[in-house]
């Protein structure tokens, strides 16, 4: 209990630090996305034209407790995003990483992004004692977005690796197909990701020692491939200029090597869920 709740504060800890570091010193005009979700259009235009517009959001959720668990985890924190007043701000998923355009155009932005990965840890659950640790990790990189079909058809990639030494790549991939029905914006669409060797074996993999410990699980050593595919929904709702509500449902089937872990399949499981929601308050601040 002690390791998952100082796992939860690091997260958020680290999620609030970056998204604060990454966006209130850089001065380019570039947009920026929450670790959560975001309104989808925030249409609020304050009277000045300096300072910044401030969004607090609060967020509140449940995932898989750790990739390729089969039991949820409930988590609840605060998020930050800053832009410049007239800056456009264009459609963010609820599963997009924290991330800050470098190169922003109408069609097309792209920049440094980190993202949080929960742990998995032999103390957490009695199936999985023996079986060694997957710590928690950060991992950075770099993403890109195009838009397809101008505010309907977004695509984004990313590419991180986290901060350990055993950790290893992973990208993302993912279209959203966005329609807007007055002050509600609805999102829908595919999410795909890979993996390299490294990445698998440390969360999917399973060494000598684990098999000795653990006599549900045998040897294992994933190689590199396709990890997951899925879906990914979320609805936003423009209460008024300054206030949205945005919730969100997410479901990933686990494929390739990661599927044919023992870990997963007879501990865990294959399917992997989210869902959760944010409420958003948006206020210009002249004091930066």
């Amino acid at each position: 209990m002690k390791r998952d709740c100082e796992e939860v504060f690091f997260m958020r800890l680290s999620i609030s630090v970056c998204a604060l570091s990454a966006l209130a010193f850089l001065p380019s005009p570039g947009h920026a996305a929450d670790a959560a979700s975001q309104p989808a259009d925030n249409v609020f235009q304050p009277a000045s034209a300096s300072g910044w517009i401030v969004t607090l959001t609060g967020n509140a959720g449940a995932a898989s407790k750790w990739s390729g668990s089969k039991d949820a985890a409930f988590s609840g924190y605060p998020s930050v995003s800053f832009r410049r007043p007239g800056a456009t701000r264009k459609f963010s998923s609820p599963d997009d990483a924290v991330s800050y355009a470098l190169y922003d155009s109408a069609r097309f932005d792209a920049g440094p992004m980190v993202r949080y990965r929960a742990g998995r840890y032999d103390g957490s659950d009695a199936a999985l004692r023996g079986i060694h640790n997957a710590r928690w990790s950060l991992e950075g990189g770099a993403y890109a977005t195009y838009w397809i079909l101008p505010e309907t058809l977004r695509a984004r990639a990313e590419i991180r690796r986290g901060f350990r030494n055993d950790d290893g790549f992973v990208g993302t991939v993912g279209f959203d197909w966005i329609n807007r029905f007055g002050p509600v914006t609805v999102a829908v669409g595919p999410r795909l990701s890979a993996a390299d060797g490294n990445y698998n074996r440390t969360l999917y993999g399973v060494t000598q020692a684990d098999a000795l410990a653990n006599p549900r699980v045998t040897p294992y050593r994933p190689a590199g491939g396709m990890r997951s595919a899925g879906l990914f929904a979320s609805a936003t709702y423009q209460f008024t200029p300054n206030w949205a509500a945005t919730a969100y449902a997410g479901y990933d089937r686990l494929v390739g090597e990661a599927a044919k872990s023992p870990i997963v399949r007879n501990i865990g499981s294959k399917n992997q869920y989210s869902v959760g929601g944010s409420l958003s308050w948006s206020f210009n601040w002249a004091g930066l």
